[in-house]
């Protein structure tokens, strides 16, 4: 389940986000209108669809922003597998893109009524609809695999089932361990071959001992 309160914070740093994105998004549309001014084309049907391509390409920038800044602040916090949380997460998600659309449309249907071309509003605002729908199943795809991840932790844990890190590298000894973390025993324990075999053997008694007093169980044995 989604911490109310960290949601609540992460809602309104996308609010803050979507503001100077809707900034940057003016910003363009008014220098393609110059653009196009200047070379007489204002009033053509390429200045809108440039300004819808503008848009479009909004609204997906705009899903992976919302899901990328709840992602961090939950993450930050804390956050563990519900059965409901895909659902929670995909909803926050689509708060932020209604399917009206209002401000991306309006720029597109104020700008088809100033160029004088009303009649396209419509289809162009399809267009809209569409990268909406898409962008949304593209990060939902992003959600279900973060939910997958915690409910496998979760299962992990329930089990007692937990790996522990072992990393001897040179020099020989030093462990890392951590609940969860892969395990990877990667020291060239070959290179002991290049030892005279009375070496060899006192490193491999020291490198027992040192692993039966961490009580790191090796279950493929040395």
């Amino acid at each position: 389940m989604v911490d109310q309160e960290v949601a609540r914070i992460a809602r309104d740093r996308v609010q803050i986000e979507i503001a100077e994105q809707t900034a940057r998004i003016k910003g363009e549309i008014e220098r393609i209108k110059s653009e196009m001014s200047a070379r007489g084309g204002f009033r053509s049907g390429w200045t809108l669809k440039r300004i819808t391509d503008i848009c479009a390409d909004a609204v997906k920038s705009r899903v992976q922003l919302v899901w990328q800044t709840y992602f961090r602040f939950l993450t930050t916090s804390g956050i563990s597998y519900s059965d409901t949380l895909a659902n929670e997460l995909k909803e926050l998600v689509s708060y932020h893109l209604p399917e009206k659309l209002s401000d991306l449309k309006g720029y597109v249907k104020q700008n088809a009524d100033l160029i004088g071309s009303p009649n396209l509003f419509d289809k162009l605002a399809s267009e809209l609809d569409s990268a909406r729908s898409a962008a949304l199943t593209k990060v939902g795809t992003e959600i279900d695999l973060f939910v997958h991840a915690l409910r496998k932790k979760q299962e992990m844990k329930i089990e007692g089932e937990t790996s522990t890190v072992v990393n001897i590298y040179s020099p020989v000894g030093s462990i890392q361990t951590g609940d969860y973390a892969i395990s990877n025993v990667t020291q060239n324990l070959a290179r002991l071959s290049q030892f005279a075999p009375q070496k060899r053997s006192f490193l491999g008694i020291c490198l027992l001992e040192t692993i039966d007093f961490t009580g790191v169980d090796f279950k493929n044995g040395l």
